[in-house]
């Protein structure tokens, strides 16, 4: 089990060793109450590659589904590459 507090700000990393960004927050479905989604701040390089416009002040925040996530320790390991989750991830 994780604490949810012990999950922001850390890295999110690709199947590819790709940094996407770090987590700002968490979605939970209330009805089962379980977390379905990690909020990231992308870097720079990870809003490009997503296909999303780089805004002057601020960074692209995208909900991630649990579902790709591979493991969680130090980083946040993916189980998919930034081409991949270009169909899978929803800014917000």
């Amino acid at each position: 089990m994780v604490d949810a507090t012990t999950l922001n700000s850390k890295k999110i990393v690709s199947a590819k060793g790709e940094t996407l960004g770090e987590v700002n927050g968490i979605d939970v479905d209330f009805t089962t109450w379980h977390v379905s989604g990690l909020f990231v701040s992308l870097t720079d390089d990870a809003t490009t590659g997503l296909g999303f416009k780089k805004p002057f002040l601020s960074k692209v925040v995208v909900c991630l589904p649990t579902s790709v996530v591979n493991s969680v320790g130090d980083v946040i390991m993916l189980n998919e590459t930034v081409k991949n989750l270009r169909d899978i991830v929803q800014q917000k």
